[in-house]
């Protein structure tokens, strides 16, 4: 599954310089996510919340954009007392109605030893609907994440529905 993952990120970066050029633009916002794990997990740990997204596109053409974000979860969900974080980067193919491919990794407070072991990988699709325009988007999506939660020895997928308005600048 990595394999393909990597094969396919690898396609949608070439295909940056193949497509037609248009205006390239770029957006900043910020939303929030629903997300539920898909297997049971140690009562210590939240089965399901919300957490927050920053999120930054780069839109080289108009039908692919990169996405980098940084998932923002409030304390305690992973059976810890800290706020947690998880940056994220995407590959986006499509205008309105898109799929996309991405990656992350876990980050569980000190710098140096609180990293996850593993990355995750994500698959998504939404829309992502132009509300003013050149000015204002709302995207809404579904996620399958499949996680490995590193060392604190949870090992589930996540299903993630969520939503996220962002400024074109």
């Amino acid at each position: 599954m990595k394999k393909a993952i990597g094969v396919l990120l690898a396609l949608l970066f070439v295909s940056v310089f193949t497509l037609p050029a248009a205006a390239q633009e770029s957006r900043l916002g910020g939303g929030v996510n629903y997300w539920r794990a898909i297997d049971d997990v140690d009562e210590d740990f939240d089965e399901d919340g919300i957490s927050w997204l920053v999120s930054y596109q780069y839109c080289p053409s108009e039908m692919f954009r990169i996405e980098a974000d940084l998932e923002i979860f409030p304390d305690g969900v992973f059976g810890r007392g800290d706020t947690d974080y998880a940056p994220q980067a995407f590959a986006i193919l499509g205008s309105w109605i898109y799929a996309g491919v991405g990656a992350g990794i876990y980050y569980f407070g000190d710098p140096i030893k609180d990293w996850a072991d593993d990355p995750f990988y994500v698959l998504r699709a939404g829309l992502d609907l132009e509300v003013l325009p050149d000015a204002l988007h709302l995207d809404i999506y579904g996620r399958y994440q499949f996680s490995d939660w590193g060392d604190i020895d949870v090992d589930t997928d996540t299903a993630i529905l969520g939503g996220c308005v962002r400024f074109e600048f």
